[in-house]
C-alpha cells in the first residue's frame, strides 16, 4: 500500500508547490506597449521596416520568425478610455506651440493622406483651421500672442496663412458672435482640417498585422525590467480573470512604451513629469437649423480655436464631419482637473456639460434652439512645459518611449511612431531635427 501511495503523494506535492510562472521562450525583436495613436503607428512603422529588411517573414511557418514583433493593448483596439478617441481631431501646421513641431506635422499629414488612399476610408479632411484671439497681444508685439507664434512658424516653413481683421471674421464666419468684442482677430490656415482618430488607428493596426506583427488585446503590462547583462527587456503581464498561476513573462530585445495616461506606471523615471487631466468633448445638434449646410458643413466652415481673456481655457471646435451635417463638435482645451486614469469614469457630469454650454452660447450666433446632444470625456497627459517627452528614459538603452502629449499630439502620431521605430532600428528620423522634446531637458 505504501509502495503505491508514495509516488502519488510526491506527484501531488510537486504539482501544488512548484512555481507556475508562464514564461515564453520567444525573444521578440520588439514589443510595443499601448496601441493608441503613437503605439499603433509605431507598430506599423516597425512591421514595415522589419519586413523590408528581411528581418521578418510573416508567411513563414517557423515559429521564431512569426513572433518577432508584438503589440500589447490593455483594453481593446480603438477603445475610448484614453486620449485617442472622439471621432475627430484638429490638425494644423502653422504651430504656435513651437516651430519645431512643423516637420513632424507635415510628415504625419502625408502619412495620413497616403494611408487614406490605400484604405479607401476617410482618415483626414482639409477644411482649413481658424485661430482667433484678442488682437491686443498681437498689436502690442507680445510674445504670448498665439497668432504671432503661428506667423513665425508659417514664415519659417512657407505655410499658406491669412490674417483676418475683426470685420473680416464677422463677414466670412457668421457662425461666431463676439458680443461687441471688436478686438478679436484671426489667422486662417488653408491647409488645416481634421483627422479621424479611430479610423487612423484601425488602419495602422491593420497594416501592421498585414506585415506580420501580432497583437494582444486586453493584456495589462504590470512592469518592464531591462536586463543589461542579457541584452533584453523582461515584460511582466497581469493575469486575466480566471487565469491560474503566476503572471505571464515575455522578453524582447527592445520595448516601445506608448501607454498614454498610464505611462508613469511603466516609466517611473518620468512619473514626476506627468500629470493626467480630465477633458470634456461635446457635440451640438444643428439638424434643426435650416441653413446648417451653409453654416456648419466642412465645405463652408473651418476647424477653429478661440483664445480670449474671458475664457479660462481656449475654446475649439470642428465642423460637421458627416454629409447630413447633423452635429458640430466643441471642447475646452486644457481643463486643469487632475484625474486617476485607473478610476475610469467616462460619464460627463451636469457641471462639466454646463462649462461647454456657457462657452458655446457666448461665442456662437443664434444658439437659442441649439443644444449639446451628447458628450464624452477623455484625458490629457501633461508635462510641465506642455511639450512631449520623446526618447529613452534615463538609464535605459532598450526602452524607447513617448509620453506627455499634453493635448496636442494626435496630429503627429505617425511621426512619433516613426521616431520610435527608427530608434529601435538604430536610424535617425529625417524630419526630427530638434532636441526640444528630449526628456533630458528636465535633468
Amino acid at each position: 500500500r505504501i509502495h503505491h501511495e508514495v509516488p502519488n503523494l510526491m506527484t501531488f506535492l510537486y504539482k501544488n508547490n512548484r512555481r507556475t510562472t508562464n514564461t515564453t521562450k520567444t525573444l521578440y525583436n520588439a514589443v510595443v506597449i499601448g496601441l493608441g495613436g503613437v503605439g499603433s503607428f509605431a507598430l506599423k512603422a516597425l512591421a514595415s521596416s522589419m519586413k523590408h529588411r528581411n528581418h521578418y517573414h510573416p508567411d513563414s511557418s517557423n515559429n521564431h520568425h512569426s513572433k518577432l514583433l508584438l503589440g500589447i493593448e490593455q483594453f481593446t483596439r480603438g477603445h475610448s478610455f484614453g486620449s485617442s478617441h472622439g471621432e475627430s481631431r484638429i490638425y494644423r501646421h502653422a504651430y504656435f506651440e513651437h516651430p519645431g513641431y512643423v516637420p513632424l506635422i507635415r510628415y504625419s499629414t502625408s502619412v495620413f493622406q497616403a494611408m487614406q488612399k490605400r484604405a479607401g476610408k476617410e482618415i483626414i479632411r482639409e477644411c482649413g483651421t481658424l485661430i482667433m484671439e484678442d488682437g491686443t497681444g498681437y498689436y502690442d508685439n507680445c510674445d504670448a500672442s498665439i497668432i504671432r507664434s503661428c506667423l513665425k512658424s508659417a514664415k519659417v516653413y512657407g505655410l499658406d496663412v491669412e490674417l483676418l481683421s475683426n470685420q473680416e471674421l464677422k463677414e466670412r464666419f457668421p457662425q461666431f458672435s463676439f458680443r461687441g468684442n471688436n478686438d478679436i482677430m484671426g489667422l486662417l490656415e488653408h491647409e488645416g482640417g481634421f483627422v479621424r482618430p479611430e479610423v487612423a488607428i484601425e488602419c495602422a493596426l491593420a497594416e501592421a498585422e498585414e506585415d506580420g506583427s501580432k497583437i494582444w488585446e486586453e493584456s495589462v503590462v504590470e512592469c518592464i525590467e531591462e536586463e543589461e547583462d542579457r541584452d533584453r527587456v523582461k515584460i511582466i503581464l497581469r493575469n486575466r480573470p480566471g487565469d491560474s498561476g503566476d503572471s505571464k513573462v515575455i522578453y524582447a530585445r527592445n520595448v516601445i512604451v506608448a501607454a498614454g495616461a498610464w505611462a508613469s506606471r511603466l516609466i517611473p523615471q518620468w512619473k514626476h513629469l506627468l500629470r493626467v487631466t480630465r477633458q470634456i468633448q461635446g457635440w451640438v445638434d444643428v439638424s434643426k437649423v435650416p441653413e446648417r449646410s451653409t453654416l456648419y458643413s466642412s465645405e463652408n466652415f473651418a476647424t477653429w480655436l478661440l483664445s480670449t481673456s474671458s475664457l479660462r481655457q481656449p475654446f475649439y471646435g470642428i465642423p460637421s464631419t458627416e454629409s447630413d451635417c447633423r452635429e458640430i463638435k466643441i471642447a475646452l482645451h486644457g481643463r486643469d482637473v487632475s484625474v486617476d486614469p485607473n478610476l475610469r469614469n467616462p460619464k460627463v457630469t451636469k457641471e462639466e456639460k454646463e462649462e461647454l454650454e456657457c462657452a458655446f452660447h457666448t461665442y456662437f450666433e443664434s444658439t437659442e434652439k441649439l443644444q449639446i446632444s451628447r458628450t464624452k470625456s477623455c484625458m490629457y497627459t501633461m508635462t510641465p512645459d506642455e511639450h512631449f517627452l520623446v526618447g529613452k528614459p534615463c538609464g535605459s538603452s532598450r526602452i524607447h518611449a513617448v509620453a506627455g502629449l499634453s493635448g496636442h499630439g494626435f496630429k503627429m502620431v505617425p511621426a512619433l511612431g516613426k521616431i520610435m521605430a527608427d530608434s529601435v532600428m538604430g536610424h535617425k528620423f529625417d524630419a526630427y531635427t530638434s532636441d526640444f522634446l528630449n526628456p533630458s531637458r528636465f535633468s
